[in-house]
């Protein structure tokens, strides 16, 4: 999991600084077709005033950025103003992807303007002028990163010459061009940049919350197992303890070097016939302890096989009731834990011993269904958890238990179908433990 956490970040990592990488390149070749563009507009206008004669405005425009450019032709002289306003659109860019494209659409423009005036159309020296002035805006066009000098004759002023230089400097660093020309398609374009950077943010900071998340739900998930497992050690590690005799020690045994599947299925058939026989003499032995407790008067010496001539005819009628029919009855029966998934018929008791953990009832209506649960007797229960949880884990459902529980509370009652000589287990008991 923190392998895959790390991944995610240095994935979202990289693809948040590749993108400012590519912002910063657009940034520069923005700047660099900015000035371009401004360059291309200053020679045009000096144009403008030189073919009409009124070389003496060239002091009045100032192309030290756009501002100051803006701010020159705001008089509008010759109607340069105009002339700048219904050229300089967005819709002119249309279709254009690249700056060059975008600055080649530009000096078009302007050249295809200059040519549509009536009277310089009429003047063959002032048409060629035209053609001039747009061959030195296309060199412009070609390569933003080079100025084209200007032709600075005798009558220029020299504040006219020391703008042209300042013209040649490529690279601007300029605060105010940043904020110039707010509807344009590069700044849309940046702030695009900015939004998509955004989101990568806070796209990796949701995956990082849920992968925190996710790690923080299996943590406590993996706590809750260890803590029930841990419960589950100790009780079979005490009843370990309590069966190892004390004054016999274990025969150093060589174990195997392998055990075949059918060895352990000797051995698994060998210790369920064992638990099976001990069972059956547990429940005689009670038996014998009831019949007793039932007739205290009569003597202690009482031979055993008068005790036994007693229980003869009782133990008969169940081997009846057992091969006979498949019907136990519709009274309580008792079993002390299931097996493959259910309770057998052959080992349900009419009668409740020490180790009775489970109470099964068959349901009048339905002779083929019955309820079962975990039997309400304190001896019984304390019995059942002396031997660790392993007598409810196959039938019974609950939440995690608390250390040393001293009694077990029946939540709901589960559900038994007959299948045979098998009541299968179609729903466990939901128990709580106190």
């Amino acid at each position: 999991m923190r392998i895959k956490l790390f991944a995610c970040f240095f994935l979202f990592a990289g693809v948040f600084f590749k993108a400012g990488e590519v912002k910063a390149q657009g940034g520069a070749d923005s700047l660099l077709y900015r000035q371009a563009k401004l360059e291309i507009w200053c020679e045009t206008m000096r144009f403008i005033y030189r073919d009409n004669g009124a070389d003496s405005l060239l002091q009045s425009l100032n192309c030290q950025d756009w501002v100051a450019f803006d701010k020159s032709m705001s008089p509008n002289y010759l109607q340069t103003r105009t002339f700048y306003q219904s050229i300089e659109k967005p819709s002119i860019y249309s279709g254009y992807t690249t700056y060059n494209a975008k600055l080649q659409k530009l000096v078009e423009e302007i050249g295809k303007k200059l040519r549509s005036s009536p009277v310089r159309a009429a003047n063959q020296n002032r048409v060629q002028k035209v053609d001039s002035l747009q061959a030195s805006l296309l060199v412009l066009a070609a390569s933003p990163t080079s100025v084209v000098p200007v032709q600075a004759d005798s009558e220029a002023a020299p504040e006219e010459v020391a703008e042209s230089r300042e013209l040649k400097n490529i690279i601007v660093a300029a605060p105010q061009e940043a904020a110039e020309e707010p509807n344009s398609p590069e700044d849309d374009q940046m702030e695009w940049n900015e939004i998509l950077q955004w989101l990568m943010l806070l796209l990796l900071a949701g995956g990082l919350a849920g992968l925190w998340a996710q790690n923080r739900k299996l943590k406590n998930e993996i706590e809750v197992r260890m803590n029930r497992r841990k419960q589950e050690i100790s009780a079979i590690s005490r009843i370990k303890e309590s069966d190892k005799p004390e004054n016999k020690k274990p025969k150093p045994v060589n174990e195997p070097k392998g055990v075949t599947q059918a060895e352990v299925a000797r051995l698994v058939r060998a210790e369920i016939e064992k638990v099976r026989r001990e069972q059956k003499a547990r429940r005689q032995e009670a038996a014998m302890e009831q019949q007793a407790a039932r007739r205290p008067q009569e003597p202690q010496t009482a031979p055993a096989e008068e005790l036994m001539a007693e229980n003869r005819p009782a133990a008969a009628g169940r081997e009846e009731a057992r091969h006979e029919g498949e019907k136990p009855g519709d009274g309580i029966f008792y079993d002390k834990l299931p097996f493959k998934g259910g309770f057998h018929q052959n080992h349900l008791s009419p009668q409740r011993h020490p180790d009775s953990i489970y109470s099964i009832q068959v349901l009048p209506a339905r002779p083929d269904e019955a309820e079962f649960w975990v039997t309400e007797d304190q001896e019984v229960q304390q019995y059942a958890m002396q031997n660790g949880l392993s007598f409810f884990e196959e039938a019974c459902d609950y939440d995690q238990v608390e250390e040393n529980p001293s009694r077990v509370r029946t939540l709901e009652r589960g559900r038994l179908r007959k299948n045979g000589h098998l009541w299968q287990i179609e729903k466990k008991v939901k128990v709580s433990f106190e």
